[in-house]
């Protein structure tokens, strides 16, 4: 039977508040704040982060996966696997079911039931799923202050379960809720009550009531309800309206720390709730989008091994401000500042070239001396002058940092950018930049986390690589 082995999530760091954005457009009032994703960051890199959580969290061999379905609404490309960056950033075997899933809010779901179909036929012995999504709702719509960022990850198998899925029902129905043309930059909503009432109520409830009659069991029976969100309250209302007991049993959104994040909120609520579970807790997950998926999971002894309990609540704890409504909409690339003079050089030749070093970050070490090096084309030790006797290694995503510089002309939207030289535990030392800093804190010797990042758009494609960033304490 398949289940949960691990999870993992990454929320961005910046927040900016309903009241600043609100403010912008001369409306009073405003609660909460929401989730932004970084300037160099996407669904896709934020997808990587949250996969590493995961991994990290049971100590799970990357090379003992057998898939990797991500899950997006809002893909990097419209045209190239996703999922294939971020398999190869993860160093997964290239011999694993790969697959993207889009279009839909519960695509995540539908890639979780596809991931558990598999195991349970034994195609694949365990599947990583991962949702992520940075929505755009356009500037001054009611939607631009429940939009909110992130990505989550599940990890799932048939051995060492900390829960298992025991049943699934699902249920589709074609509504205009929300909505976005292959033309369209911004998500679209016409009647909100409309789709409240015939989209969200409706199919969340024939969702649980389908799983009801397949268990046998009631509203009762359920230690905890996940409803993903599409606003405020209508999740809330649902769930009363249906039976449940809203201030015990259903599992809190945090719509007022990150708002509504789309595809990642199935597996980020997942996480939350896992952290607070015990042996034998009932679980009842139910998405949203197009219709319904809902999936009853058991909970397992497996929950007490898992390390790092609360990742999530630190995740979302852990927060920069953004006060100033123009440097929101230039992360969300809404408007552009003073550019390069020159266009960065790109090439998908070196792109396929680089890939072990930028992407999975590998670095060489000389078979003679054990010198670690990060130089992609070099043929020479310097220490020992062998040549052409190395072999590759995969660096750790921990380092410290061995020294840096504030960069106020480089062309980016948070100034300064923090060029950092980084020292690796294998030996290996590497120029790169600091993200998710705030100036003032950067030291010399402080620990720092490698993040898959954009670095920059050339010859029509996105370059990615890795960035530092300080480790959470």
């Amino acid at each position: 039977m398949a289940g949960i082995i691990s999870y993992g999530v990454h929320v961005p760091r910046w927040r900016i508040s309903a009241k600043c954005i609100n403010q912008a457009w001369s409306i009073q009032g405003g609660k909460g704040e929401t989730s932004v994703a970084n300037f160099d960051e996407d669904s896709l890199t934020m997808g990587v982060s949250s996969a590493l959580a995961c991994l990290k969290k049971v100590d799970y061999d990357e090379k003992n996966i057998g898939g990797l379905f991500f899950a997006t609404t809002t893909p990097p490309y419209q045209e190239k696997s996703s999922a294939a960056t971020i398999a190869t950033a993860l160093d997964l075997d290239s011999d694993i079911r790969m697959a993207d899933y889009g279009t839909s809010l519960k695509a995540s779901t539908n890639a979780l039931l596809g991931a558990v179909d598999s195991i349970n036929s034994k195609a694949a012995n365990s599947i990583l799923v991962t949702g992520s999504d940075c929505r755009l709702a356009e500037p001054g719509s009611s939607l631009e202050t429940n939009f909110g960022d992130a990505s989550a990850s599940i990890l799932l198998g048939n051995n060492n379960l900390i829960a298992e899925i025991t049943e699934t029902y699902s249920a589709f129905d074609d509504i205009f809720d929300l909505w976005r043309r292959d033309d369209d930059v911004y998500v679209r909503q016409d009647d909100v009550r409309f789709a409240q009432k015939y989209g969200y109520e409706k199919s969340v409830t024939k969702a649980i009531k389908g799983i009801m009659d397949k268990t046998g069991l009631s509203t009762g029976d359920f230690d905890k309800l996940i409803l993903t969100p599409v606003d405020r309250r209508t999740h809330i209302k649902t769930a009363s309206k249906i039976g449940f007991d809203v201030k015990d049993q259903l599992q809190d959104t945090r719509i007022d720390k990150i708002g509504v994040c789309g595809n990642p909120d199935p597996f980020l609520l997942l996480s939350g709730a896992l952290e607070e579970a015990k042996p034998g807790d009932k679980i009842l997950l139910v998405s949203y989008g197009d219709g319904s998926d809902a999936i009853f999971l058991k909970v397992t002894e497996g929950i007490n091994k898992v390390k790092n309990k609360g990742g999530v609540a630190r995740e979302i704890a852990t927060t920069r401000e953004l006060s100033n409504y123009n440097k929101y909409i230039s992360f969300k690339n809404l408007i552009k500042g003073q550019g390069p003079l020159t266009k960065p050089f790109s090439s998908t030749t070196m792109a396929y070239r680089e890939k072990d070093s930028n992407v999975r970050l590998y670095a060489r070490e000389c078979m003679q001396c054990k010198k670690v090096v990060f130089l992609r084309d070099i043929h020479v030790c310097p220490q020992c002058n062998a040549q052409d006797e190395y072999k590759l290694i995969k660096l750790t995503k921990e380092a410290v940092l061995f020294t840096y510089n504030q960069e106020y002309y480089y062309p980016s939207p948070d100034l300064p950018t923090t060029i950092a030289i980084v020292d690796f535990p294998e030996g290996a030392r590497i120029t790169t930049q600091m993200t998710d800093v705030n100036p003032e804190n950067v030291t010399i010797n402080m620990p720092v986390e490698m993040c898959f990042r954009k670095f920059h758009d050339g010859n029509f494609f996105h370059n990615y690589f890795w960035k530092c960033r300080p480790i959470l304490d």
